[in-house]
């Protein structure tokens, strides 16, 4: 004889159900940023990967003017709110003229590790990291004259040497 489940059962069954598989999607998630770090850690591009998850970041949408000053201009209060941004994983790979970190508010992003930033943190460390990678360029590049000053040399046959 089959048995039937009474409602009170089944909601039971299915709640336990939904836990199971919310515990797995977690996992699962984990498991997949995770996966996503090594393959960065691994790719050495300079690319980014979006995680897929966004993050609440107060900005400043306006100003509002709360009074006067008494030389006549204004006082004004800024208004914030709180807006979804991207975030995304970035592996910090710096030459060797730029030390081991860059700081971010007083936040250390090591050379060689993958971080997870938000779109205006992603161009602000890929800024730093383009900016590293010209003055490295540029010191170990082929002008060996880099730290000599410009001169407009002119030779004369004259004096047999240089004119300045």
């Amino acid at each position: 004889m089959s048995r039937k489940l009474t409602p009170d059962e089944e909601i039971a069954a299915l709640k336990a159900e939904v836990s199971r598989l919310t515990g797995a999607l977690a996992d699962a998630a984990t498991s997949s940023e995770e996966a996503a770090r090594r393959e960065l850690f691994f790719k050495r591009d300079n690319e980014e990967v979006p995680t897929g998850t966004t993050v609440g970041v107060p900005k400043c949408v306006r100003y509002e003017t709360t009074g006067y000053r008494d030389d006549g201009t204004a006082i004004r209060r800024a208004i914030w709110e709180d807006v979804q941004v991207p975030t995304f994983l970035y592996t910090v790979d710096m030459p060797p003229v730029g030390g081991v970190q860059i700081l971010i508010n007083g936040e250390p992003l090591y050379h060689g590790q993958t971080y997870t930033l938000t779109l205006d943190q992603l161009r602000m460390v890929k800024d730093i990291v383009y900016r590293l990678r010209k003055h490295d360029a540029e010191i170990h590049g082929t002008d060996e004259n880099a730290y000599r000053p410009k001169v407009n040399a002119t030779f004369s046959g004259k004096t047999g040497g240089r004119v300045h």
